[in-house]
C-alpha cells in the first residue's frame, strides 16, 4: 500500500485524495466528450457535471456518517472533516442520481428522451471514475477483504497483521473499468436504445459490488444463516439492482414497443 504519495516540506499528499480527485476529473472529462460528440451543449455539460459531482461527493459523505452514529453524532464536529476519510458509495450513486434527474427535468427542461441520453453518458462517466477511486482505496488500505490462501492475496501494512487478504478494491476497480468498457462499445450501436446504458451500468455496478461483498471483511450483516451470509451493502446492491430492472423494463424497452 502508498497511503502517502508524496511529502514536501513536511505536507503529506495522500494518494486516496490525489485518485479521488483523478476519478472526478476523468469522469467529467468523459462526460464532457461524449455528450459533446452527441450535441449537448458546452455550458450545460459543465454545470451538470459540477452539480451532480458535488451531490454525490455529499451524498457518499452523509452516507458513511449515517451508518457510523457512534462516531459523528457524539463529536458533530466531525462531520465537516471529511478529509480525514468516510465515504460510501452508495449515498453518492443515490443521492447523484437523484440531484441529476431534478437538474435535467427542471434545470435543464429536457424531455423524458433527452434525460435518458443525459443519464446513459453520464452512468459511463461514473463507472470508469469509480474505477480510478477504488484504486484509491486500496493504495489508502481501506476496504479490504477476508484472509486467503490464493495467489491474490496481498498483505495490508496498516492492519500489521501480515495476513494475506483479498484486495476487494481492485477487484471492484476492474469489474467497474470492464463494464465501462463493454457498455462504452454498446453505446457506439446505431440502434441503441435511450436509457439501457444507464439502466444496465447500474446493474452490473451493483452485480460487482454484490459479488465482491462476498470477499471483503464487514461488519455489518442483514442476514446471517448456516450456508448464506448476506451484508448491509449487499441489501442495497439487490435493492439497486431490482430498480434498475424496473427502469429498464417500464422506461427503456416496454416504452420501445409501445
Amino acid at each position: 500500500m502508498l497511503p502517502t504519495l508524496l511529502t514536501i516540506n513536511g505536507f503529506k499528499i495522500e494518494s486516496y485524495w490525489v485518485l479521488m480527485f483523478l476519478s472526478y476529473f476523468f469522469a467529467g472529462l468523459i462526460l464532457y466528450f461524449l455528450g459533446r460528440k452527441r450535441g449537448f451543449p458546452a455550458k450545460e455539460l459543465i454545470s451538470f457535471i459540477l452539480i451532480v459531482s458535488i451531490f454525490g461527493f455529499i451524498g457518499a459523505r452523509l452516507c458513511y456518517i449515517l451508518l457510523n452514529p457512534n462516531i459523528y453524532f457524539s463529536q458533530p464536529i466531525k462531520i465537516l472533516m471529511f478529509w480525514q476519510g468516510g465515504f460510501t458509495s452508495f449515498g453518492g450513486i443515490i443521492l447523484g442520481i437523484i440531484t441529476g434527474l431534478l437538474y435535467l427535468k427542471f434545470g435543464l427542461k429536457k424531455n423524458t428522451e433527452e434525460i435518458k441520453k443525459w443519464l446513459d453518458i453520464g452512468m459511463l462517466a461514473f463507472l470508469f471514475g469509480h474505477g480510478i477511486g477504488r484504486i484509491g482505496c486500496f493504495l489508502e488500505g481501506c476496504c479490504y477483504g477476508k484472509t486467503t490462501a490464493s495467489l491474490f492475496g496481498v498483505i495490508f501494512p496498516s492492519l500489521n497483521d501480515g495476513i494475506y487478504r483479498h484486495p476487494t478494491q481492485l477487484y471492484e476497480s476492474f469489474g467497474y473499468f470492464l463494464t465501462y468498457f463493454l457498455l462504452l462499445a454498446q453505446s457506439n450501436r446505431k440502434n441503441i436504445l435511450n436509457g439501457s446504458i444507464f439502466g444496465w451500468g447500474l446493474f452490473f455496478h451493483e452485480l460487482v459490488r454484490f459479488i465482491v461483498e462476498f470477499f471483503r471483511e464487514n461488519t455489518l450483516y442483514f442476514l446471517q444463516l448456516p450456508h448464506l451470509t448476506l451484508s448491509s451493502a449487499q441489501l442495497v446492491d439487490i435493492i439497486l439492482m431490482v430498480m434498475s430492472l424496473i427502469f429498464l423494463h417500464y422506461f427503456v424497452y416496454n416504452k420501445n414497443q409501445n
